[in-house]
């Protein structure tokens, strides 16, 4: 329940789940899943806001 670290979190996670969908775009020269990755991203942070506003609710 703490809000501190979270976005560094949610980046590490982003990170981790579309360093693959990177490396495969970059290797064979298909840039299908950037998109989809780019996406991910806006969804991670769109995800930070609501957690926060969650946790929010619970400090009180």
């Amino acid at each position: 329940m703490n809000r501190k670290y979270l976005l560094r979190k949610l980046f590490l996670e982003w990170v981790i789940v579309s360093s693959p969908f990177i490396y495969s775009d970059i290797k064979y020269n298909n840039w299908v899943f950037f998109v989809a990755v780019a996406g991910f991203l806006v969804a991670q942070w769109y995800r930070a806001k609501a957690i926060g506003k969650i946790i929010a609710w619970y400090e009180y």
